[in-house]
């Protein structure tokens, strides 16, 4: 099979922009100081909205009519009663109803200790890796006012989580190591880790094998 080349169709200049999220219709973006929601054209995207925010945003999952937004790291918000101790990390989750994608409505903030590096959804829960936060879960029920369901706080920080149910991957910014859990009963289960030889920055799970980039 002869792959095709890669022809450049247009260019949308934006902020920088950590976590793009395509649906057939549309491209979101979360990136540097908000979230962005473009149109898919023939050319370059038409930019439709923009929801700026103080902080980074560093994470990204569309899920029906609702995008999770992992708040990463910037200036201290006042507003964020657990970041004492996390001078500069005020990270989080953050819930937008995307039902009209050129207004998004942003429906609640959740606030945690670390700064949100990947966001999963999957079984009605919201998985953040938090960093120094470890993993936070959140119940959905209420996409408006996300209840804590739990937290992993392992050693090293919770860098990456991908889940492919019952199972769920964990990688770790400074220890080199991938974790696999089970997640279809009352409580996470660890199955197995392994070490790496380096410094992870993404997981993608095709099938029955697991591609650490």
């Amino acid at each position: 099979t002869v792959t095709p080349p890669v022809q450049k169709v247009g260019v949308r200049k934006s902020d920088y922009g950590r976590a793009p999220f395509g649906t057939p219709e549309h491209f979101y973006v979360a990136g540097s100081r908000g979230f962005r929601t473009y149109e898919r054209t023939s050319g370059a995207p038409k930019l439709l909205s923009v929801d700026k925010s103080p902080e980074s945003t560093a994470a990204l999952q569309i899920n029906g009519r609702l995008a999770f937004v992992g708040i990463g790291q910037g200036a201290p918000v006042p507003s964020n009663p657990v970041s004492q101790g996390w001078a500069s990390a005020e990270g989080g989750l953050r819930i937008y109803d995307i039902a009209q994608p050129a207004a998004p409505k942003k429906l609640s903030d959740t606030f945690t200790k670390g700064v949100a590096r990947r966001v999963q959804v999957s079984g009605g829960r919201a998985y953040v890796a938090d960093m120094m936060g470890g993993l936070r879960m959140f119940d959905l029920t209420d996409p408006t006012h996300p209840s804590p369901a739990g937290v992993l706080e392992r050693p090293g920080m919770v860098r990456e989580v991908m889940i492919d149910h019952p199972w769920m991957v964990l990688a770790y910014d400074n220890e080199d190591r991938l974790e696999v859990w089970n997640i279809g009963g009352a409580q996470p289960e660890l199955i197995a880790e392994r070490d790496l030889d380096y410094t992870e920055d993404e997981l993608f799970i095709d099938g029955d094998r697991l591609y650490v980039l």
